[in-house]
């Protein structure tokens, strides 16, 4: 029984012995999933850097848009209320020169038939 034990040993360490060449081959691609691994994970910090940088710029310009519309908005109102100032007071000259252009107006198309 000891001698069976001792050959049984003896046939395991020659199978580990046949195995050694192939160690070389099974280091090299454990190496290649390394890097291979390593290359995925920059790639991926990549993409995820592009992205936030261009989610970024998105929200700059609609910051910039919102902006620009109320600046414009503003301006409206102002020139609105200058307007409306300017003319204060002017409002039965105004309605007068209107009554007779559109009198005029109508003088022209009566003669035009």
């Amino acid at each position: 029984a000891r001698i069976q034990q001792l050959e049984a040993e003896i046939a395991e360490q020659e199978s580990i012995k046949n195995m050694m060449p192939a160690l070389g081959e099974i280091f090299n691609i454990n190496r290649e999933l390394n890097n291979a691994s390593r290359e995925l994970a920059y790639r991926s910090e990549k993409h995820e850097a592009r992205e936030a940088a261009i989610k970024q710029l998105n929200e700059m310009v609609q910051i910039e848009s919102a902006m620009r519309a109320e600046e414009q908005s503003e301006l409206v109102r102002q020139l609105e209320r200058e307007v409306l100032e300017s003319i204060k007071g002017q409002e039965g000259a105004i309605i007068e020169k209107c009554i007779q252009d559109l009198k005029a107006l109508g003088q022209k198309q009566a003669a035009a038939k």
